[in-house]
């Protein structure tokens, strides 16, 4: 795959992060994606279950913001989420 290829698909992913349609993503949706994801399953959020599920979020938020929010206002837009995908996978090619 290209790397133009590769960029369009990844540039895709981004609406499914961006649970709010603000244009950007940050923690709250991630926060928004772990909750539907409990509510879908009838686990409650002080549940080991969920506790650990917004840990996990939270984790996935951290790593994404670490590598892709490169002007550091907690949030990733398009362009930084695309741009950090890119580079992480020319970092780590397998």
């Amino acid at each position: 795959m290209d790397s133009a290829e590769y960029e369009r698909k990844i540039a895709s992913r981004f609406a499914t992060f961006d649970q709010d349609g603000s244009g950007y993503i940050d923690r709250e949706d991630f926060s928004t994606a772990a909750r539907a994801v409990l509510a879908e399953f009838g686990v409650t959020a002080r549940s080991d279950k969920g506790q650990a599920l917004f840990a996990g979020a939270e984790a996935f938020w951290q790593g994404m913001a670490g590598i892709a929010d490169v002007d550091g206002d907690q949030r990733v837009s398009r362009e930084e989420f695309v741009t950090g995908a890119a580079k992480r996978l020319r970092d780590n090619p397998e």
